[in-house]
């Protein structure tokens, strides 16, 4: 509602600013065309990416194109001590000793059925293997439940096996077994089951296993499908979360909290061209199978850079 329709001007929160710089470290360390930089030990290496990231976002404070939301003086100097350093630190120690991956930063944009996932893998490694980065703050061991309701992890779990089956080279370096790509070339998502995600937890160097069978991804398009139905019904209300804090759109929705406003939709039909924002839907779709057409929509082999090193 507010970046679509009102267009609310958003601002990059420090932290994920640090959390954005970590992850251009993680792709560049571990980019397969690259010669990986040699450094004397991981305090080295993050005492030099904590440099880099001070003085790249001190003046002016940007970062990527986006104006960075300092809320306390002496932010840069906490989040490169508290997120840049021991992030960087447990990659070092985590990525040097293995293989490159087959590719870092892969962007993606598929078709399943009605919808459309957009997003992009930090490593993918043979095996239908993929890594995600995080840096969020949470020192606790992350539970089955927790990691079993990030939908994220089924997105990827989805579409690793329809990106493998569309890239040959992917497919020829990812060491497939003949079973694997006899069902790779029928359905890709019938090897759901065969993708294992790592999740690794950079500020605390803890990883954990992520899988995902196609029942898992059912139920994720049945809550999309329900979330889709009552925002086309003109329902935008608050769903107040952990997300507000890395939300880009934060201070417009907090001021309307406190003004006691609620977000209602103000133009459902239109959006001052003709076309129509939300077809008016009235019954709700279920899934009670993997659904068709499965096809990646453009073949990004990286992520367009937003900044510069």
């Amino acid at each position: 509602y507010y970046t679509y329709i009102q267009h609310a001007p958003q601002l990059l929160p420090g932290y994920m600013t640090a959390g954005l710089y970590v992850h251009a470290g993680c792709s560049a360390f571990n980019d397969p065309a690259r010669t990986r930089p040699h450094f004397k030990s991981a305090q080295s290496y993050a005492s030099r990416r904590t440099g880099a990231w001070k003085r790249f976002v001190a003046t002016p404070k940007r970062y990527g194109g986006r104006t960075i939301d300092e809320v306390f003086e002496g932010e840069l100097w906490a989040l490169a001590r508290n997120v840049v350093y021991p992030c960087s630190e447990h990659f070092f120690e985590i990525a040097s000793p293995r293989k490159k991956p087959l590719a870092t930063e892969r962007r993606f944009r598929v078709q399943i059925g009605p919808y459309i996932f957009t997003g992009a893998f930090d490593a993918i490694d043979p095996g239908l293997r993929y890594l995600d980065y995080k840096t969020s703050s949470k020192e606790r061991e992350l539970g089955e439940r927790e990691l079993h309701d990030d939908y994220q992890f089924t997105i990827y779990s989805a579409v690793l096996p329809i990106l493998v089956a569309h890239d040959t080279r992917l497919k020829d370096e990812m060491k497939l077994t003949q079973g694997q790509r006899t069902a790779l070339h029928e359905n890709p998502l019938a090897l759901m089951e065969d993708v294992r995600g790592e999740l690794v937890h950079l500020r605390t160097g803890k990883s954990y296993e992520v899988r995902r069978k196609p029942h898992d991804f059912l139920e994720m398009l049945n809550t999309i499908d329900a979330a889709a139905l009552r925002i086309e019904q003109g329902d935008f209300s608050h769903s107040r979360g952990f997300h507000c804090h890395s939300c880009l759109v934060r201070e417009q929705c907090d001021r309307d909290t406190l003004d006691g406003r609620i977000l209602i939709r103000t133009d459902a039909v239109n959006n001052g061209e003709g076309v129509l924002l939300y077809p008016p839907r009235q019954e709700l779709r279920v899934f009670t199978s993997l659904p068709e057409p499965v096809r990646v929509l453009d073949d990004c082999k990286k992520m367009k850079p937003s900044h510069k090193h």
